[in-house]
């Protein structure tokens, strides 16, 4: 059908035109020709009927008389008329008067058109209601149809040049308004170049109408058109570069980067993954391309699970592998595995082994430092015990009684022994710091006593700048904030020494406290010069002094990144807000204590304060499994003064045991570093024996570390007393432990 239809629009249209004009024109002709017809037939009706209206006086005279000769030259009358076939006249009484006919063809009953004959009864013409006669007339059926024909074809002959004509000015006006304009702006449209910036222009006289609309929807398409054509080819040109930047990072990265299937099968990869695992690609893919998990790990499942868990959970997925001896020594990688949808993975391999390295070389320094330090901090509590030890015995006049000079030389030695006991915990304290195992003692701390102090030690400091210090308390009675209160007074002698250092001559210092909600917010405001905008980010970065390393004023630009670390440990936040030329604020706010941070119940054998134990006439057996022969003397020393508690010696944790189990003592005193089996050995084999399994045990060592201490409370220890010990505190938990078994009916 297509090859048949003109491409032409001005065909199509005369095709179309002739087409409807013959359907529609036979249509609407011929329902005019019926109409117009059916018309004629009853004009054609109406005339008979005038006709016998003009006879009718006569025809009623003639009957009426009756007079045959008169009804005949009636009958006569209505013959003469073209359309009357035959007429006939009857009187009053049926009787035949005249009858007139001419020969005629026979019609059919469409040809009749319903006017078969015409029945017309004759009045008298004295009285109209007096029927004296009837008239009958049967019309020429043939010559009434030809003469309507006739007239109906020339009216269809007109109707059908009208049509044509009309056609014809159709066409015409199709071809002047629509085929031309049409045609130009095709043939305009073919010459435009539109990145050139061409237009098309309406043509004459269509500015304003449907073609001069159809000319400026063109000029905008053409225009979004080159604005799309410029942006694809822009978005081309960058994808090709991208592409071929990342072909070119493909090819050059050190790291590995392959496509694998949900089975692990490396699709594709680049140089670097084939030097890193050695699994290189086959020619030919699919099933007999290597597998990711093929690779020689010292832990081959970690590639299955971390292919597995990427699949399930649709994240991107991490883990670090070690190959098994290659040529090159241990080989440490890195795998990141992301998913890309269909059950396909990205893999991304990256060489750490030299940061593996360094990172073991540092676990074992920081493991050989701490081990230093525990060892150090042991071998020198052991000494010391006995130096603290026997000074507290001296200066409690047990061993002899002393005079004036010797007392004061027994207390240089104590001091002297507890100053170098706080230098050993501070190396401790700074080894923690530098290891990032930072130990906090979060605990209620009254602000007010706490202010007191800080504000004591930066008066003089203020003073000699110069600046004044002001507190503002927007509350009424004691404040307590749950943290460490070492820290936080390190906190606020940092930012108070800070706001008189930065302010200027003759400034304030605020140091305010405010509750809001629960918690507390804590501020230090300054009457300095502020920080500019551009230095904010850089404040709690280490190192950074901002302008004041070009100043006089001494800092080393870490004590903010201390305090901001320090604030957040404890459960805390910092910040500040400035203004140039205005002054600083800088303010923390922490919890406020409240009745669930309520002091617990204190421990068994925790001495804080006198209790009734210490009044307790303690009596029974205490076995004191200890190395050292100096500690022993110290303990044998200090037992002199609980002249009702023996005191037994066992220097081995396996000796001990045998002498727990053959004396059953009431308390066992045990140290932890012990040859052979070690302390914690020892204490569990006695809390597995149901027999012993009730003793108290008591620690005593000198293994001070927070993680020694806790290990051996979790590992059944009734209290953990650090080497060197104070003899009262040692006196008052073995009194309580006397006191203890005393109540549950134990003793000697």
């Amino acid at each position: 059908m297509r090859r048949f239809w003109p491409r032409s629009i001005l065909m199509r249209t005369i095709i179309i035109l002739v087409v409807s004009t013959v359907l529609v024109g036979s249509l609407f002709i011929n329902l005019a020709g019926f109409i117009i017809a059916n018309r004629f037939h009853l004009q054609a009706h109406d005339r008979l009927g005038a006709l016998i209206d003009t006879v009718e006086r006569t025809a009623s005279i003639a009957c009426y008389l009756p007079d045959p000769s008169l009804a005949n030259e009636v009958a006569q009358g209505l013959m003469k008329h073209k359309e009357v076939a035959s007429v006939i006249i009857f009187d009053a009484k049926q009787a035949e008067l005249a009858a007139q006919s001419r020969p005629v063809e026979h019609a059919s009953h469409d040809e009749q058109h319903g006017l078969v004959e015409i029945r017309r009864a004759i009045p008298s013409p004295f009285d109209p209601d007096k029927v004296v006669g009837e008239l009958i007339l049967v019309p020429d059926h043939i010559q009434i149809t030809r003469s309507i024909t006739q007239s109906v074809d020339d009216v269809k002959g007109v109707l059908i040049l009208e049509l044509l004509v009309l056609s014809l000015v159709v066409a015409g006006m199709i071809v002047l308004m629509i085929i031309r304009p049409i045609k130009r702006i095709s043939n305009d449209l073919h010459a435009m170049d539109a990145p050139a910036g061409d237009q098309l222009l309406p043509p004459r006289g269509h500015a304003a109408d449907e073609i001069g609309g159809l000319v400026t929807d063109i000029n905008h398409l053409a225009r979004h058109l080159v604005f799309a054509l410029r942006e694809e080819q822009e978005l081309r040109w960058q994808r090709e570069a991208g592409e071929k930047k990342y072909q070119a990072l493909f090819d050059h990265a050190e790291a590995g980067i392959c496509l694998l299937d949900r089975d692990g099968r490396v699709l594709s990869h680049n140089p670097a993954f084939a030097r890193l695992t050695g699994l290189g690609l086959a020619p030919n893919t699919g099933n007999n391309a290597p597998q990711l998990t093929a690779l020689r790990c010292s832990e081959p499942e970690k590639i299955s699970v971390a292919l597995g868990a990427c699949l399930r959970s649709g994240i991107t997925v991490t883990e670090d592998i070690e190959l098994r001896a290659s040529v090159s020594g241990r080989l440490w990688l890195h795998l990141i595995l992301t998913p890309l949808g269909q059950g396909q993975i990205q893999g991304i391999i990256s060489d750490i082994t030299e940061l593996t390295l360094s990172r073991l070389a540092a676990e074992n320094a920081n493991l050989a430092k701490s081990t230093f330090l525990t060892n150090m901090s042991h071998e020198l509590r052991t000494p010391l015990n006995a130096i603290i030890g026997f000074s507290q015995l001296l200066e409690m006049g047990e061993l002899t009684p002393l005079v004036g000079a010797q007392q004061i030389a027994v207390r240089h030695i104590m001091d002297s022994g507890r100053h170098l006991l706080e230098l050993i915990n501070e190396i401790l304290d700074l080894a923690r710091i530098e290891s990032g195992m930072l130990a906090l003692n979060i605990e209620n701390v009254g602000l007010d006593a706490l202010r007191d102090e800080v504000l004591s030690l930066i008066r003089p400091i203020a003073a000699a700048h110069q600046v004044n210090i002001e507190q503002v308390y927007c509350t009424d009675g004691q404040v307590t904030v749950r943290a460490d209160a070492l820290r936080l007074r390190q906190i606020f002698l940092n930012l108070l020494s800070n706001a008189v250092k930065y302010n200027r001559e003759g400034g304030s210092v605020t140091l305010s406290c405010a509750v809001t909600g629960n918690d507390v917010c804590m501020s230090v405001t300054d009457t300095g010069m502020g920080i500019a905008e551009a230095d904010r980010a850089k404040l709690f970065q280490p190192f950074q002094r901002l302008n004041a390393g070009n100043t006089a004023i001494e800092g080393t630009g870490i004590g903010l990144v201390v305090c901001k670390r320090l604030v957040e440990a404890m459960g805390g936040r910092i910040g500040f807000d400035s203004r140039m030329g205005v002054g600083s604020r800088f303010w923390i706010v922490l919890p406020l204590a409240g009745a669930d941070h309520a002091a617990a119940a204190m421990p068994l054998f925790e001495v804080t304060r006198a209790t009734a134990a210490e009044n307790f006439m303690a009596s029974g057996q205490v076995l004191y499994i200890e190395d050292s022969l100096i500690n022993i003397k110290v303990m044998k020393h200090v037992f002199s003064m609980l002249p009702s508690i023996e005191l037994c010696v066992a220097e081995t944790a396996e000796t001990g045991l045998a002498m727990v189990h053959e004396s059953l003592p009431d308390l066992v005193l045990m140290d932890i570093n012990l040859p052979g089996m070690s302390g914690l050995e020892a204490l569990k084999q006695l809390k597995a024996d149901p027999q012993t399994a009730a003793i108290p045990v008591i620690a005593v060592s000198a293994a001070a570390m927070a993680n020694d201490v806790e290990a051996g409370l979790v590992a059944g220890f009734d209290a953990y007393l650090t080497k060197p010990f104070g003899v009262s505190e040692l006196m008052t938990l073995v009194r309580r432990a006397m006191q203890k078994n005393a109540r549950q009916g134990r003793g000697i």
